[in-house]
């Protein structure tokens, strides 16, 4: 996040440097049970906090499960009916334990199925009030590929780009570096190497019923 600052910017060798009217980046900082943070998340949106200077967000959790189910793509059957020898089918699932960003979430390359021949085509977030799950997950089993189980995994995604680009190395000319922060990469680092061995956010195992 970012907030006006006007102030001594003290350097960790001695020293400082008065800074007026200038954007300083900050950081908040949330640990504890993830359902507890997803209904955080779920009562105060990423996007709803812009206004106070939101930027980006990282999460980490270990593998969760999740409320999901598949159907047809008219929500109404679990049958799935072919088109053209191709089976369409809508995966509903919620996602909110994962504690991850809708960037992350709509990325289809977080994303790989078992069998490599099943397709995503998209993945939408569902903007009802009320609502079970959080997104749709439209999927086509391609004609000529037999399945009757198969499963879905989100990976855990790599560390994004903006903490690298937000890390100042030296600490030792901040007006040319007001948008960074001494030693942010290593900060995250450290809380992204306890979470290494998940790599997987969550698996949705499904069982197609085609007619």
């Amino acid at each position: 996040m970012k907030s006006d600052f006007n102030g001594k910017y003290f350097y960790q060798n001695g020293g400082s440097e008065v800074l007026t009217n200038v954007k300083r980046p900050y950081y908040i900082w949330i640990f504890g049970n993830s359902n507890v943070l997803a209904k955080l998340n779920t009562e105060v949106p990423f996007k709803g906090l812009e206004k106070y200077g939101y930027d980006n967000i990282i999460s980490y959790c270990p593998k969760t499960s999740i409320p999901y189910d598949i159907t047809n793509r008219a929500l109404i059957s679990k049958t799935i009916n072919p088109i053209k020898g191709d089976y369409n089918a809508t995966i509903r699932a919620d996602f909110c334990t994962t504690l991850q960003s809708e960037d992350v979430l709509l990325n289809l390359d977080n994303y790989s199925f078992n069998n490599q021949n099943l397709i995503i085509e998209n993945i939408k977030p569902i903007i009802a009030t009320e609502r079970e799950y959080s997104h749709f997950i439209n999927i086509t089993i391609p004609k000529g590929v037999n399945i009757a189980e198969d499963y879905l995994i989100l990976k855990a995604p790599n560390m994004p780009s903006w903490v690298l680009e937000s890390n100042d190395e030296s600490g030792e000319n901040v007006k040319g570096n007001l948008d960074k922060t001494t030693g942010i990469k290593y900060l995250i680092g450290g809380v992204s190497d306890a979470y290494k061995k998940d790599n997987v956010l969550t698996t949705l195992e499904f069982t197609v019923k085609r007619k």
